[in-house]
């Protein structure tokens, strides 16, 4: 099972997203959209994330999600036993 994350690399929404699938170690593979050359408009990935940004990912399911808060906390739910814990449990 691996995760694909589409994201431009420099940019920190992008970074975001890599920094908790590595916390809670979940394999992925990272692909670049060149958002110098505007690439993120290209029909391709505007059908994966309609405002024409990054990152988005698609899971093992075919699953897409975008916006890198909402990603982040998508992964942190659906991987809770694994890796860091990174939402506070109500304890």
């Amino acid at each position: 099972m691996v995760l694909t994350l589409h994201g431009y690399p420099i940019s920190t929404c992008s970074k975001r997203v890599a920094v908790v699938l590595h916390e809670k170690q979940v394999p992925f593979k990272f692909v670049t959209i060149d958002l110098a050359t505007g690439e993120q408009n290209a029909p391709v990935h505007l059908e994966k994330h309609p405002c024409g940004e990054g990152p988005y990912i698609i899971d093992d399911h075919g699953f897409v999600l975008y916006e890198s808060r909402a990603i982040a906390r998508y992964i942190e739910e659906k991987y809770t036993g694994q890796g860091t814990a990174l939402i506070p449990t109500d304890t």
